[in-house]
């Protein structure tokens, strides 16, 4: 007898997790269309608007903030997901579909069109191009985008449902990574807008590919990294964290493109400045409890090599 299968069928969704799913991966795909726009040198159309100019600057600069608004698109469908009680197999992988257009490939586009400019000449980044420098930054965009894919990849497989128990990320968030190179590309723009040519402004350019490989590799290593809302946000944390986040949004309202900078970036070395601490300084060891008529109570034995904490 033959045997009749039965494919599956999807007759549902949650309408609004959708959405938002689908603003985060539009944002991607309009981060990459500006900078197609870049690249074949039109004009930007906020130039004559003196307030809208500040912000906007550049088609690269436009790319580079619709990365974080899929950032943002993308902070919220899985939350309003799981307040509405429709999580789904389908929704976690739209998110990722999503993801890997807005903080896969768009930021690797980003990189080819911030460093065109700087090899003069809008074909001068291709795998076939002449200059050597432009095949090894080709190279290098292409590489971040297969890590971000597979660090997705991964996630999908090794992920858990419950959100309070993601503490930690083993591997760089590609989000995260997004953010590094999207915020470096705005701070460039910002400065090209202020002083036309600066030192910092070639640094920058110089070493965005060296940053964008190095933050590719680190989203497919098992290197620790905090899961920020969770571990910061959750819950009581000390008073004085509160002056922390109004000195940071103080700075931020006086130095935006900077702050933003530094706040990606830092969190990027966060994981592997965590995992040299955690390498050198031995965890403190707790002392048993006093001793009863001259005899020491039970001490915890210290942990076996092989035994390690999650992440470790």
């Amino acid at each position: 007898m033959r045997r009749r299968f039965r494919s599956k069928r999807l007759s549902q969704i949650a309408l609004l997790p959708t959405l938002l799913t689908l603003g985060n991966l539009l944002c991607g795909f309009a981060a990459i269309h500006f900078v197609a726009k870049h690249l074949a040198g039109v004009d930007v159309f906020t130039a004559g608007h003196a307030r809208v100019e500040r912000w906007l600057p550049t088609h690269l600069a436009i790319a580079g903030y619709l990365i974080f608004a899929s950032m943002v698109f993308d902070a919220f469908d899985g939350r309003v997901a799981r307040l509405m009680r429709k999580t789904s197999d389908f929704g976690a992988q739209m998110d990722s579909l999503a993801d890997v257009v807005s903080f896969g490939a768009a930021p690797a586009f980003l990189l080819i069109g911030l460093v065109s400019k700087a090899l003069a000449g809008d074909g001068q980044v291709s795998p076939i191009s002449d200059q050597i420098g432009g095949r090894i930054v080709w190279i290098i965009a292409a590489i971040y985008l297969c890590c971000g894919a597979l660090r997705l990849a991964r996630f999908n497989v090794e992920n858990t449902h419950d959100e309070s128990s993601h503490m930690w990320f083993k591997g760089l968030p590609i989000p995260g990574a997004a953010s590094v190179v999207a915020s470096l590309v705005i701070l460039h723009e910002e400065v090209i807008r202020r002083n036309q040519a600066s030192i910092l402004s070639d640094v920058v350019v110089w070493a965005m590919p060296v940053i964008t490989l190095a933050v590719g590799l680190l989203m497919v290593s098992r290197v620790r990294y905090a899961h920020m809302a969770n571990k910061y946000l959750r819950g009581r944390r000390p008073w004085h964290m509160i002056f922390w986040f109004l000195f940071l949004l103080a700075m931020f309202i006086v130095y935006p493109q900077m702050v933003l900078a530094v706040i990606t970036l830092a969190y990027a070395a966060s994981g592997p400045a965590g995992a040299v601490y955690r390498r050198f300084v031995p965890a403190p060891i707790e002392e048993g409890p006093a001793p009863e008529n001259g005899v020491p109570g039970p001490v915890d034995s210290p942990r076996p090599a092989w035994h390690k904490r999650p992440g470790e």
